[in-house]
């Protein structure tokens, strides 16, 4: 598909529950995509920016984006810290020092971390854990509807890459 349109991901459904609370029932938002019971809709929105891939909280100094907020707020300690451990080799420096080590593996091309399954290496724990997810099964639903064809997808990117 060539068009760039705008997915609906999921609505809310609200459900009365038959507990009175003070008088009235209690109010659920449930996501449409895995089922979880929120008690806001602020709640259920906020859950629903894990399903549509959206990343509305941008760093303003490296513009590094973030789906939730207290995700943006541990990333700015990292801004804030200082960089005691200087890597010799080019001159980037770290707030860690297995940073520095996990960084100085690109330079020596030696990698710590393997794909148990394929063997695949990684010089970082984080590329090895993001990899894994490929040899995971994937969920039984596909949330993510293109709105031109039939088809549907498990992950948002794969929707978008099937729009271009």
């Amino acid at each position: 598909h060539t068009q760039k349109n705008e997915v609906t991901v999921a609505t809310a459904n609200i459900e009365e529950s038959g507990a009175a609370m003070k008088g009235r029932t209690k109010r659920e938002f449930i996501c449409d995509i895995c089922g979880r019971s929120l008690p806001k809709l602020y709640s259920l929105r906020i859950h629903m920016l894990k399903h549509t891939g959206v990343k509305p909280h941008a760093c303003k100094i490296c513009g590094k984006s973030f789906t939730y907020k207290h995700g943006l707020k541990m990333h700015l300690v990292l801004h804030e810290a200082q960089k005691q451990f200087k890597c010799e080799l080019c001159d980037k420096s770290f707030v860690t020092k297995r940073s520095l080590q996990e960084h100085i593996s690109i330079h020596t091309g030696e990698s710590k971390y393997f794909c148990s399954h394929c063997g695949k290496s990684f010089h970082r724990a984080s590329g090895l854990s993001k990899h894994l997810k490929k040899h995971q099964p994937k969920p039984e639903i596909r949330g993510y509807q293109c709105n031109q064809c039939e088809k549907s997808f498990y992950e948002p990117r794969d929707l978008r890459q099937h729009m271009n």
